[in-house]
């Protein structure tokens, strides 16, 4: 196996780093065996030798043990180990024949030149004797300074050589880059059809005399911080068409035709965003307007097991609609089973009823809501029907939607069906719907069941007459409209074909002779 795809960690979160960082602050760690060290002990003992150790009191020698491993340096521990070390000649030697004599004495101090001996130093500070040798004898330089630590500092063996490096840039640098409308504009991508695996194996047919291994040359190219291009499952058809055509189309006038279609098009992605942002902001300026999306999630299976023999078996499926509230950020979860409803405009009307009744829609004046554009659940005669009614049998004056353009809807709902996956993903199984229930539950979010709860909205429709020109002659389209809103008292609707604010509204005229509201 190839090394982790993963970027390289931190310095200072490594373990190495933290047991140094520990050791040398004199706190407890664990060893490269996986081994808990204690940290260094005080421990006060009394001498009978003849400096004043007998005048450190347990609080002074317990003060020079905190700030001595309070510097958390060993360099800096070692030059305060220096600080209280004098050598002094020998000035007398006894006439003793075949014995080795020393020439300097070493004196220890502490607390402002108060002489101590070397066994009550090494106690106070919680080190071994054989540290204030080491630092006497090896660490000191004939300027009297002390040496600073070098562990750690030689290059290993089987470092990589910076030439090496530098080769490999070079290659990536000539290899094309790519951008995606999907990211940030100024982020580059490889192509999605190259790996790293073939890269190496290009770099290594373009440098036969250097040898270099996959790992290295992964290592590398983690570092060169360009990332290979992931395709995205749901994105813009619109989009993948004009790009598909761009690189097929050679005249230029073809060619402007298209980008400016497909600026028109980016641009009404943007104002469809730029127009939830604004309602998101005013919902939670003014306590009179109620923001929200809804989206439905994927299919869920019931039961949700990783067993082979599952997926040639016909399991029953769980259906979820999350309503968020963009005035708090709070989510609603409706969910109900295949036996209990189907998955149409019907449930979804249902269950917006019932989240407009747990929120007590009285107190609004305003709804803002934000979909996408599945003519099926949300763009349909249903739910424009349902919208006239709330304004009619409450106290909301006006209701507005956006359908968000496919591929660049981004709905904060999209992050609350993470969570639930991430959840889902996190256990070995799930196997009934009160467990569906418990999992979604977790994840902070309010669940309704929408069982027995369910309304014939459609018979709504029966209201109107949904015909096929506005009110200046114009041909309506279900699917080319983008933006709507309906009103307490009339059936008459606007709408826009994009969020654009250059773009008019225009009215369509829904009313049904001899039906008084």
């Amino acid at each position: 196996m190839g090394p982790s795809d993963s970027r390289p960690a931190n310095v200072e979160t490594k373990t190495a780093a933290q047991r140094k960082i520990r050791r040398q602050r004199g706190l407890p760690y664990t060893n490269r065996k996986q081994q808990e060290v204690a940290p260094p002990q005080f421990k006060f003992i009394t001498c009978k030798c003849n400096n004043d150790c007998h005048d450190l009191s347990l609080e002074m020698r317990r003060q020079v043990f905190d700030n001595f491993w309070q510097l958390g340096s060993w360099n800096a521990q070692s030059s305060f180990l220096r600080s209280t070390m004098t050598e002094v000649e020998v000035k007398d030697h006894r006439d003793t024949p075949n014995t080795r004599q020393r020439s300097t004495v070493v004196k220890y101090s502490l607390m402002n030149g108060m002489r101590v001996c070397k066994k009550v130093l090494a106690s106070s500070l919680g080190i071994s004797p054989m540290r204030l040798d080491y630092i006497r004898v090896k660490k000191t330089l004939a300027s009297g300074m002390i040496s600073p630590d070098k562990r750690g500092k030689k290059n290993p063996a089987n470092k990589t050589h910076p030439e090496v490096i530098s080769s490999i840039n070079v290659f990536l640098d000539k290899i094309p880059k790519y951008s995606s409308q999907y990211s940030n504009k100024n982020r580059s991508y490889f192509h999605p059809e190259l790996t790293k695996k073939k890269l190496h194996e290009l770099f290594c047919n373009e440098n036969p005399g250097k040898t270099v291994g996959y790992g290295t040359f992964a290592k590398i190219f983690r570092a060169y911080e360009v990332p290979i291009y992931k395709p995205l499952k749901d994105t813009c058809a619109k989009c993948e068409l004009m790009n598909t055509k761009g690189k097929s189309l050679l005249a230029k006038d073809e060619r402007d035709t298209l980008e400016e279609e497909d600026a028109k098009h980016q641009q009404s992605a943007d104002a469809a965003r730029a127009e939830l942002k604004m309602a998101e902001s005013e919902a939670r300026a003014d306590s009179d307007v109620l923001t929200i999306s809804f989206a439905t999630h994927k299919t869920q299976p019931i039961p949700h097991i990783n067993t082979s023999v599952a997926f040639y078996k016909r399991r029953l499926w769980l259906y979820n609609l999350g309503i968020n509230n963009r005035k708090d950020n709070t989510t609603t979860m409706c969910i109900w089973t295949e036996p209990e409803g189907k998955r149409g405009s019907n449930e979804v009307a249902s269950a917006l009823t019932e989240f407009l009744h747990a929120e007590n829609v009285g107190k609004y004046r305003h709804i803002r809501s934000f979909s996408d554009g599945c003519e099926g659940l949300n763009k349909n005669e249903t739910m424009i029907s349902f919208f006239f009614h709330i304004c009619r049998t409450t106290l909301v004056q006006s209701w507005t939607h956006v359908f968000l353009e496919p591929g660049h809807t981004y709905l904060p709902n999209d992050t609350d069906f993470v969570k639930i996956e991430r959840k889902k993903n996190a256990r070995h199984a799930v196997y009934n719907f009160e467990q569906w229930h418990e999992l979604i539950n977790e994840c902070k979010f309010k669940v309704i069941h929408m069982k027995g709860k369910f309304l014939d909205v459609s018979q709504l429709t029966a209201n109107h007459e949904f015909r096929h020109t506005d009110t200046q002659g114009n041909n309506f389209s279900w699917s080319a409209m983008k933006w709507l809103r309906v009103t307490e008292g009339s059936s008459v609707m606007e709408y826009k074909t994009s969020c654009r604010p250059e773009e008019p509204v225009k009215k369509i005229d829904f009313t049904r002779s001899g039906v008084i509201f």
